[in-house]
């Protein structure tokens, strides 16, 4: 399971796939809402935006990234992550 984000700073969607708590000495799944001082890991896609009436989403590159609920934005939409050929 994830949780699929956008970083507020830059924009670009995050899957956040591994809940690591406030001190990173918990690892579980990421499910449920985001929490804001809760340490999320998973991958940094590059892809920035999405069409609504498109539910797919495709990105070339993906990293690892770790970033704090805060810094965060949660959505609530269906998506599809395609990786690009």
């Amino acid at each position: 399971m994830s949780i699929t984000t956008k970083v507020k700073k830059t924009g670009r969607l995050f899957q956040a796939t591994t809940d690591l708590g406030r001190d990173k000495t918990n690892h579980q799944e990421a499910i449920g809402k985001i929490q804001p001082d809760t340490i999320y890991q998973g991958r940094l896609l590059n892809a920035y935006d999405y069409s609504k009436r498109s539910q797919m989403v495709e990105y070339s590159r993906a990293e690892w990234g770790v970033f704090r609920g805060y810094e965060l934005e949660e959505f609530h939409a269906d998506l599809s992550l395609v990786r690009a050929k």
